[in-house]
């Protein structure tokens, strides 16, 4: 059967929905089991850092160093631990970036200070918010992970 030209891109947004339907419950159940993954293992996260920078080493001195240094060393094995170095010192310092670290810790004049939200500054945060019940209030919580 032969489409006229005019069905054809609805055909195509048709297909998309379609597959969209189909796949999107999936991703939100991997996002779901990559935050769950996430909050077990962030207790050993300095023993799996310390793992990735074994391995890592580990990768280099085989590269480069020795007497057993790979005698088949491509520019792909090169780039590949290349590359594997760099996204893990990237993922090294994102948490510094997010939570501030890099960034300013002021803020803009005129502006209220940033406040830490904390077991000690719960019960005068909600004091404060809920005695400007009159006004409109936005909370934002920013986590880093």
């Amino acid at each position: 059967m032969k489409l006229s030209p005019k069905l054809t891109p609805l055909a195509a947004i048709a297909g998309a929905f379609a597959s969209l339907t189909c796949c999107l419950p999936f991703g939100f159940l991997a996002a779901l089991g990559s935050a769950s993954a996430a909050a077990l293992l962030a207790p050993l996260r300095p023993w799996l850092l310390g793992l990735s920078v074994a391995l890592l080493a580990m990768g280099f001195v085989q590269l480069y160093v020795g007497p057993r240094a790979c005698a088949r060393r491509t520019p792909w094995n090169t780039v590949l631990l290349w590359v594997t170095a760099a996204a893990f010192v990237a993922l090294l310092l994102l948490p510094l970036s997010t939570s501030g670290g890099f960034g300013p810790r002021h803020t803009p004049p005129g502006q209220p200070p940033l406040a830490a939200l904390t077991p000690n500054t719960l019960g005068e945060f909600q004091r404060v918010f809920n005695d400007s019940s009159s006004s409109t209030r936005v909370v934002v919580l920013l986590s880093p992970t």
